[in-house]
This record gives C-alpha cells, sequence and structure tokens, in this order.
C-alpha cells in the first residue's frame, strides 16, 4: 500500500484501500474461473 501512496499521493487513504479491495475481489474472481472452481456455480441446468 505504501508503493500505491507514493505513485498517487493526492489520494485520500480511503481511495486507495477502496481500489486495491477492488482489484483483489476482481482479481479473485479471475483466478477461480481459471481453475474452474466457479464452473459448479454458474452452469445452467
Amino acid at each position: 500500500m505504501t508503493l500505491a501512496r507514493e505513485s498517487f499521493p493526492e489520494l485520500p487513504p480511503a481511495a486507495v484501500a477502496l481500489c486495491l479491495r477492488l482489484w483483489s475481489r476482481m482479481h479473485g474472481l479471475l483466478i477461480l474461473e481459471i481453475y474452474g472452481h466457479l464452473r459448479h456455480q454458474v452452469t445452467d441446468r
């Protein structure tokens, strides 16, 4: 988080935290999809 705050010093800490949270959530879903762990939750029956 320090690198993000150094790169964008004008952003408030809450905005940096929100961006990191959203990125990690989207990255987590992508990894689950790549390894096939979402297949059982999203298939049509």
